[in-house]
């Protein structure tokens, strides 16, 4: 499909499996950076861009599940992680435009309209997450970009992640001399930079909170003939 001409209109079909070329390459360009062959990194990262335009491809989109603009996190890592800088920095401002400009969306909707925005209540804790971890990945990658992101209108909902558990325990694991940041469930995000990446932590966290509610909800609604959908 990518044999099209520039500026050839992509549908959802056609946007998810170009997506997940673009992801493909950004997985391996970003293990070869970490074992060294950031030379590799950089030509696996070129050829995708010479493949997939950015024009009719973006690299950051509203969709269903924030499922594009987790991909453009992982493609965002692995431009970083090569020391592709001039990627990184586009794929960046690509990323905290649409996260920013949804967020707007988000507030105005829980400040004007909470009767509609009752049923987007996880997709707005979705995108403020992603905010974070693209806060996260700037600060350990990006020294000479931007890292702070401009408050938008309305009221930010303040996203907790240090709440400990009730019964203190002791934890053996524990690096000593580095930050471990926890979650509000109790578990811990990794270090950015790690084998395990930020944005790699990102995937069963938007999992739990946005895929397990709406399938038990289509579950019991499936039940009482009465199937709705979010």
């Amino acid at each position: 499909m990518y044999s099209s001409k520039k500026g050839t209109y992509l549908d959802e079909e056609n946007r998810r499996h170009g997506l997940s070329i673009r992801t493909t390459f950004a997985e391996a360009a970003g293990d070869n950076a970490d074992i060294g062959r950031k030379d590799v990194a950089n030509k696996l990262l070129n050829k995708c861009e010479s493949m997939i335009s950015a024009g009719d491809l973006p690299y950051a989109m509203i969709s269903r599940s924030s499922s594009h603009n987790i991909y453009g996190l992982y493609y965002l890592e692995a431009s970083y992680k090569a020391g592709n800088m001039s990627l990184a920095e586009k794929v960046r401002a690509a990323l905290k435009k649409d996260l920013e400009q949804e967020r707007s969306y988000y507030n105005y909707l829980r400040d004007e309209r909470e009767d509609l925005f009752i049923g987007l209540e996880m997709e707005a804790r979705d995108n403020e997450i992603m905010l974070l971890i693209l806060d996260d990945l700037n600060k350990a990658y990006g020294q000479n970009t931007q890292t702070s992101v401009p408050a938008v209108e309305g009221k930010n909902p303040t996203i907790i992640t240090n709440i400990k558990d009730s019964a203190k325990r002791k934890d053996s694991n524990r690096p000593k001399g580095k930050t471990v940041i926890e979650n509000e469930v109790g578990g811990r995000r990794p270090e950015v930079g790690s084998r395990r990446s930020e944005v790699s932590y990102l995937i069963p966290r938007i999992a739990i909170s946005y895929l397990i509610p709406r399938t038990l909800y289509l579950v019991f609604h499936t039940s009482s003939c009465n199937i709705s959908i979010l």
